[in-house]
């Protein structure tokens, strides 16, 4: 997590909130190392768009979204990246879509995979001084709001196109 001295490959599908999405994978090989890690999201510092918000125009953040998840693998089986997809209101088209990792080296992230590690999300708190890409920018309220409700999750397809989708 880069975190400690003795790091391990961390893969976050979601670290999110009503104006803020960051997907991340940490690891040695991959741009930004065991810290920095590699992201992509939309709001705050993150390189985007612009239309993940309350009311936006892409994702509106105050209506229920679907997530989907794919990790590709080449021929071998080794992580291409993982895939995020944003779909609102019924639609088959996707409002957004991105790729983490794409065209880096994942060697690292497929082996944790292999031995078993599971890619997660987490609940965590920046305290009072905030993480500038997370909650600084965007979020400068600090009072306590309805909660998230995460629902009809699936696993669909084998290892090769494997998805989850949240409601």
């Amino acid at each position: 997590d880069g975190q400690s001295a003795d790091p391990c490959v961390e893969v976050d599908f979601l670290e999110a909130n009503e104006h803020v999405w960051g997907t991340n994978i940490h690891a040695g090989a991959v741009q930004g190392g065991w810290k920095s890690g590699t992201a992509l999201g939309y709001g705050g510092d993150r390189h985007g768009m612009a239309g993940y918000g309350v009311d936006a125009n892409a994702v509106d953040t105050s209506a229920p979204i679907d997530v989907n998840w794919a990790f590709p693998t080449d021929k071998d089986g080794n992580l291409q990246g993982m895939f995020v997809g944003f779909y609102q209101h019924g639609s088959y088209t996707p409002r957004a879509t991105f790729t983490v990792g794409a065209g880096q080296d994942l060697h690292e992230v497929t082996a944790a995979l292999r031995r078993g590690m599971t890619p997660g999300f987490s609940y965590w708190s920046t305290g009072a001084s905030g993480v500038p890409w997370f909650d600084q920018h965007n979020c400068d309220y600090h009072e306590q709001r309805q909660p998230a409700y995460f629902s009809n999750w699936q696993l669909l397809g084998g290892a090769a196109d494997m998805e989850a989708v949240v409601v």
